[in-house]
C-alpha cells in the first residue's frame, strides 16, 4: 500500500488534505467465488470541517471530512479505499470457465465475437434452425 498526504491551506483559509492512494487487495469474484486481486486507486482533496452543515458551503473540488479534535489519518485512507472498491468483482470469462468448469473460447482473430465471413450472427438463428428441425 501507498499513500501519500500533503496538508495545506486553500485560498480561503481551509484546511486542505490533498490524500493519493494505491492498494493492492484481495476481493471475491462474483462468478466463481474465488480470490481476485485488485489494484485500487484514489485520489481526492478533502477538507477539515467541524460540522455537517459546513458540508454545503464547499466548491466542487473538494470532499467534506467532518474531524472531531483530531484527524484519524489512516481511517480517512481507509474511507478512501472503501470507496474506491467496485460495485462487483469478477474474474475474466476463460479464468472463471476454469474455476466453474464452463468452457469458454477465447475471440477469433479479428477481435469481433460471432463475427462469421463478415456478416454478425443474429440471436434468432438458433431459433430458425429449431423451428426447421421440426
Amino acid at each position: 500500500m501507498a499513500v501519500k498526504a500533503r496538508f495545506f491551506r486553500d485560498e480561503e483559509g481551509r484546511y486542505v488534505l490533498e490524500l493519493a492512494v494505491e492498494a493492492q487487495v484481495a476481493v471475491t469474484c462474483q462468478r466463481c467465488l474465488g480470490e481476485l486481486e485488485e489494484c485500487l486507486q484514489s485520489q481526492t482533496q478533502l477538507v477539515a470541517l467541524w460540522s455537517d452543515a459546513d458540508a454545503g458551503q464547499l466548491p466542487a473540488r473538494y470532499d467534506p471530512l467532518v474531524v472531531g479534535e483530531e484527524l484519524d489519518l489512516w481511517q480517512a485512507v481507509e474511507d478512501e479505499l472503501l470507496l474506491a472498491l467496485p460495485n462487483y468483482s469478477y474474474h475474466s470469462d476463460i479464468e472463471c470457465g476454469s474455476q466453474t468448469g464452463v468452457v469458454v473460447e477465447p475471440d477469433d482473430d479479428n477481435g469481433i465475437d460471432g463475427d462469421e465471413g463478415g456478416q454478425q450472427q443474429s440471436p434468432f438463428d438458433v431459433l430458425k434452425t429449431l423451428k426447421q428441425d421440426s
